[in-house]
């Protein structure tokens, strides 16, 4: 079992286990969050900045359950809550008192999210339709990327993983696609869903797609049902409160 589809069996509880010693968990020494200025007509945008000595977070105009998505290392079919919490806009500055790596800011971004809007959550594991995708028969036909660049989704698709694309194209098939090819690092390739739909034939999203990545990529999507690791929402504000 590779580790991109474990990650999705396994409690987040369970994955931070260890990183709040002594039954403390660990906060921010300066934090804001506020509503978004900018509000839910535009485009969401999730900056992280990481500095190691001190380390912070910077989240601009995002809906709460893309910082849930983040403070929990979880994809956004993994959170279940209220229809707001996908539609609300927050701004999010957040910075340590000293040194934190990357597990210790999501916890303390848990914690803020706690304080300041009243989030409580509990793990929950449930069975769902999802689509594995997995390198076909024949293998994989896409080039390892060598770019130093930021991920690019165009015609030409440069520096993206296989979590990634798994992530793309769970939105055209509207069920969550999991990756569960075992293939490492970004890769180069190009993807014509459009090729593969007859001129003048119905738009069949699973169709075209089944086929382009089959045929272009040497990968397939498989149906399945699946035990998948959740965070449920059991209570949040809408408001922010202690700015």
């Amino acid at each position: 079992m590779n580790g991109n589809f474990l990650r999705f069996l396994l409690p987040a509880a369970t994955v931070a286990a260890g990183l709040a010693q002594n039954g403390a968990t660990p906060e921010f020494e300066v934090a804001s969050l506020k509503i978004s200025a900018e509000g839910p007509e535009a485009q969401a945008t999730l900056k992280q900045n990481f500095v190691p000595s001190p380390g912070s977070i910077r989240l601009e105009n995002v809906t709460l359950s893309s910082a849930i998505e983040w403070a929990f290392d979880v994809r956004r079919f993994q959170v279940s809550g209220p229809g707001w919490v996908g539609e609300a806009r927050y701004d999010i500055a957040a910075k340590a008192g000293e040194s934190a790596g990357t597990d210790q800011l999501r916890l303390m971004l848990r914690k803020l999210l706690g304080q300041r809007l009243k989030l409580a959550v509990h793990d929950e594991t449930r069975e769902l339709r999802v689509y594995a995708l997995e390198v076909a028969k024949q293998g994989h036909k896409m080039k390892p990327s060598d770019s130093a660049a930021d991920p690019s989704v165009a015609r030409r698709i440069r520096g993206i993983t296989m979590p990634q694309l798994a992530d793309i194209l769970s939105g055209p098939l509207q069920v969550p696609v999991i990756d569960m090819t075992g293939l490492n690092g970004p890769f180069d390739f190009s993807l014509n869903l459009l090729s593969k739909i007859p001129e003048g034939a119905s738009t069949d999203p699973l169709s075209a797609i089944s086929a382009a990545l089959e045929q272009e990529l040497g990968l397939r999507i498989e149906a399945r049902k699946m035990p998948i690791h959740l965070i449920v929402i059991d209570h949040a504000e809408r408001t922010p409160i202690g700015n």
